[in-house]
């Protein structure tokens, strides 16, 4: 069951938690909504479907990027040079041609649940207030 949560202080709002799909015709069953300890950047991983035993597949995935803000290219990019060692040019090229299965190199950055709560904000430290949970 995901949580949200929003900060005191600068008004960010995330969710942590997991969910089921109802439907599998997109090959996702379900996600898992996660965020960055770091800078509070909300990700939803989506949990592919194994149709060969038509059930959810929980012991591997990779994180697939198919659209990129046009504010966020520049810090997606440098992501990219970071992790796959590339060149300016070759990242640019790489973010102008999505899908990118990212596989990333920093460890421990994104929470899918919070240690205790109330948790600090990872933008500016303040409280992130619990504001409640819901089911899918």
């Amino acid at each position: 069951m995901p949580v949200d949560f929003e900060c005191n202080g600068c008004g960010l709002s995330v969710s942590v938690g997991w969910y089921h799909d109802h439907s599998f015709s997109n090959g996702f069953g379900s996600s898992t909504l996660a965020v960055c300890e770091r800078c509070g950047t909300q990700h939803r991983v989506e949990h592919a479907i194994d149709v060969s035993l038509w059930s959810s597949s929980s012991t591997f995935f990779e994180v697939a990027i198919v659209e990129v803000p046009r504010p966020a290219r520049l810090m997606v990019a440098n992501g990219i040079r970071e992790v796959r060692g590339l060149s300016p040019l070759e990242a640019i090229r790489l973010l102008d041609s999505p899908p990118i299965v990212w596989r990333c190199s920093v460890v421990g950055a994104l929470v899918t649940a919070f240690e205790s709560v109330p948790a600090s904000c990872p933008r500016c430290q303040s409280l992130l207030e619990e504001k409640g949970g819901w089911v899918s």
